[in-house]
């Protein structure tokens, strides 16, 4: 007996329906059993982040798409990650589809609800026990956990362009040390204290360009602001960024005048 094909498309929009509402509410109940074991939720945050962490290592993810994971694992769906990153749902998509192609899962909420199940199953640590793993670190210590431990005591203080740069120097060394502290680390330490991970970007790029010292005495008095270095941090050439840098001081270019002149450039 022949089955007609309409009702062969309506049997399978209406598994698909199913299927969509079994993940959302086994999604659900993870996060759910997961804030059970942890009472506050920046613990459960961070445990994702490691876990997340872990991901990026065993599949060689790159840190926007850790951060994609990362996101999608707590709950926010495409439109909220590109909203709360101040990126395009289009980017969002993009690295959505390379998280993808790495891990072989079939959608954004299937990795996630795999990572958040995964992390269920492995009790309430978050342990490096395999090889390519080594540079991610458990809850219990280690380089990358003292790392965080030092941004939290920084974004606890009042945001001094003195703390933004020592904020940015040490996502600077999580960013080049992967040896030590393991793909994803900045994601990690994103979560960790709070931060969005392109305002953390934003000030490891000050501390890439000019050291400490060169820091302070450009913001003593000179008509340099942090916001200058930060747009000024993009260019690659430090004799361009030095022209530029004599220009603020000797002109007095406000930040809006300056990428005025950026652009201009063809430097923005």
């Amino acid at each position: 007996m022949s089955v007609p094909a309409n009702l062969h498309a309506t049997l399978r929009d209406l598994a698909l329906s199913y299927a969509t509402e079994i993940l959302a509410a086994i999604r659900s109940a993870s996060i759910g059993e997961l804030c059970e074991r942890d009472a506050g939720g920046q613990a459960l945050r961070e445990r994702v982040s490691l876990a997340a962490a872990e991901w990026a290592a065993r599949y060689r993810l790159s840190e926007a798409e850790v951060d994609v994971l990362r996101r999608a694992a707590l709950g926010e769906t495409p439109p909220e990650i590109a909203r709360r990153r101040g990126t395009s749902i289009t980017t969002v998509g993009t690295q959505a589809s390379r998280l993808l192609r790495r891990t072989k899962d079939e959608s954004l909420e299937r990795a996630a609800n795999r990572l958040l199940r995964d992390l269920i199953d492995r009790g309430p640590r978050v342990a490096a026990t395999e090889p390519e793993t080594a540079g991610v670190v458990d809850e219990g210590g280690g380089p990358l956990q003292a790392r965080i431990q030092r941004l939290r005591r920084l974004a606890a203080r009042p945001p001094t362009d003195s703390v933004r740069y020592a904020i940015g120097a040490i996502v600077k060394e999580l960013k080049s040390d992967r040896a030590t502290y393991g793909d994803g680390a900045v994601s990690v330490a994103a979560a960790a204290i709070g931060e969005d991970l392109p305002g953390l970007y934003r000030f490891a790029s000050v501390a890439e360009r000019w050291s400490a010292r060169e820091v302070t005495s450009l913001l003593s008095g000179t008509g340099v602001s942090w916001s200058h270095l930060v747009a000024l941090a993009r260019i690659e050439s430090r004799p361009v960024r030095e022209r530029f840098l004599r220009r603020i001081q000797r002109e007095k270019l406000t930040l809006k005048e300056l990428a005025a002149a950026l652009a201009s450039a063809n430097l923005a």
